[in-house]
């Protein structure tokens, strides 16, 4: 009976898990060499240029979380002009190098701070120019 139960069990938990599965996929377009919209398992979406299978060109990334980046993609990384704004209302517009702030950018912060920069490395370096 207990081996029985196990079966069942096993079957069922199997069944529960293959039912909400979510699977990434090009959900709309050419995610290849084109433009298309691509969405993750875990919710991410991106919809813009793509190259190589990779983002390359200009593009919106959506994280689970509310984050969202919209600018220029090279290689998969946001790279050149783009602005992110985090889900706490937190922005940054300017310069991103290989997926970090990087060149000169404005940083705004919800409760107050300002930054209107050279970033390096994803780093606020003031008076840099």
């Amino acid at each position: 009976m207990n081996r029985v139960l196990a079966s069942a069990f096993a079957v069922l938990f199997t069944m529960a898990v293959l039912s909400s599965a979510v699977y990434s996929e090009c959900a709309e377009g050419n995610c290849e060499n084109g433009h298309g919209t691509w969405i993750w398992e875990d919710g991410a979406i991106y919809s813009g240029d793509w190259r190589d299978a990779m983002q390359d060109g200009q593009g919106i990334f959506t994280w689970p979380n509310g984050d969202e980046y919209a600018g220029e993609w090279k290689d998969g990384l946001m790279h050149g002009q783009g602005s992110m704004i985090w889900a706490n209302g937190d922005q940054y517009v300017g310069e991103w190098n290989i997926g970090e702030q990087d060149g000169r950018g404005i940083f705004i912060a919800v409760h107050g701070e300002n930054y209107s920069d050279e970033f390096i490395d994803g780093e606020v370096h003031p008076d840099s120019f």
